[in-house]
């Protein structure tokens, strides 16, 4: 029609794109745009797209009102608070990501850990839903993948990857080194080129928000400032609901994820807000607080879109949210030591399912959900198990110590003395 705004910008990324003091939502089949006037942008790549970017996004927002009361209800039985609330954060912080880069230069990378069968990748494939990305299968990072890999974080701005099953320890060295290269890319948002056999380089712009999920992710200390950890409690194994999940994924969940994405169009975050509101402790690194202003600077929006959509909730208390972030971490950006009891019962868990321990000499499944542990028998075979991979290793002695102080109604341990049966022998 003649009274179209002119197409006047191309682009290979998926996203919003920041023009000015207007912003656009390039879509693989158009755009969205904060003001009508602008001038329209469209969706082009010379490479070939991704399956990935199967987007399901569409701006019914009377649905999507009628639906944020049961999703939201839905979500709270996910898991705690505190990874509830992370996971909210980041995910609609990644909706914002250009204008988070615009004023702090980075955007953080999500980690997501936790024991097998938590509901971690559940969770994560619900909210990237939310925000209008259904892929159609999970994303397992291999050596194999890294091209394909790369060209998908070359595809977007502020849509969300979610990389699933993430094993260092089953990657070839130089493949891990690369892809932790390509992850620096996405925080720093930067370009990384690459030779062709034509000796011609090939550029790729790597800005897309990305989301790591796995069991036992070791990670670098450089790694590790650029990182919202999120630590799936291993007392909530248990109480991970699939029929909560199954009611989610049966949502319409492109209602939700097209009226926010129209709604940020036109929301500005106010960084003094953020700041007050989070409260943070004195001598927390630059980069810990830029990722941690990024994901509150998420939630908050999350909760002023759904106050827009007439639900009103009580906002969690920022010190809860502040110490969980901070708990994985030290002002060296590595685990603090009052993790490891954390990590040692993870590692077991992966142990059990590899066979690497057995029911007749290192555990026993009792009733009640509960595992019983041999406690030297089984720090024996994690300790020759990390330490070939390079990995931290403390003695039993710090493991039986942390046991005993996480011990009670609270925690996951529920005895470190009681006799039981494992194979032929009573052990305690």
């Amino acid at each position: 029609m003649d009274g179209d705004p002119p197409v006047r910008n191309v682009t290979e990324k998926l996203g919003m794109h920041l023009r000015g003091k207007g912003r656009i939502l390039a879509l693989p089949d158009g755009c969205w745009k904060s003001d009508e006037h602008m001038a329209s942008i469209r969706h082009y790549s010379p490479i070939q797209t991704s399956s990935y970017w199967n987007m399901e996004m569409d701006d019914d927002a009377a649905t999507c009102k009628k639906l944020i009361p049961e999703l939201l209800k839905r979500l709270d039985l996910l898991c705690t608070q505190e990874v509830m609330v992370s996971l909210i954060g980041w995910f609609h912080a990644s909706a914002l990501a250009p204008v988070i880069r615009e004023h702090h230069h980075y955007f953080p990378i999500l980690v997501v850990q936790g024991t097998r069968g938590a509901g971690k990748s559940a969770a994560t494939r619900i909210f990237s839903r939310m925000m209008g990305v259904s892929p159609p299968g999970e994303l397992i990072v291999t050596d194999k993948t890294l091209h394909s890999l790369r060209v998908l974080l070359h595809g977007s701005v502020s849509f969300p990857v979610v990389l699933d099953e993430y094993k260092p320890s089953d990657m070839q060295s130089e493949s891990h080194k690369g892809l932790l290269a390509m992850l620096h890319a996405t925080y720093d948002g930067s370009v990384v080129e690459l030779g062709r056999q034509d000796l011609s380089l090939r550029s790729f712009s790597i800005f897309c928000p990305t989301a790591l999920v796995g069991e036992n992710m070791q990670m670098t200390e450089s790694l590790m400032e650029r990182v919202v950890l999120v630590f799936y409690p291993p007392d909530e194994l248990w109480k991970h609901n699939d029929q909560n999940v199954a009611i989610l994924e049966r949502m319409q969940l492109s209602s939700y994820a097209g009226t926010y994405h129209k709604w940020v169009l036109n929301h500005q975050i106010d960084w003094g807000a953020v700041y007050k509101w989070l409260k943070l402790p004195a001598g927390i690194p630059s980069r810990v607080k830029l990722n941690m202003a990024s994901a509150a600077a998420g939630y908050l929006a999350a909760e002023a879109f759904w106050k827009d959509m007439g639900i009103e909730r009580d906002i969690l208390p920022s010190r809860k949210l502040v110490d969980f972030w901070l708990s994985p971490l030290s002002i060296g950006g590595s685990y603090r030591s009052a993790l490891i009891l954390d990590e040692f019962i993870m590692d077991l868990d992966g142990m059990i399912s590899e066979k690497l321990i057995s029911s007749e000499s290192h555990y026993k499944i009792m009733g009640n959900n509960l595992l019983a542990v041999h406690l030297k028998s089984c720090h024996a075979a994690w300790a020759r198990w990390r330490r070939v991979r390079g990995w931290k290793v403390v003695d039993v002695q710090t493991i039986r110590r942390q046991a005993k102080e996480r011990m009670g109604a609270k925690g996951y341990i529920k005895d470190v003395s009681r006799v039981v049966n494992v194979g032929n022998a009573s052990v305690r």
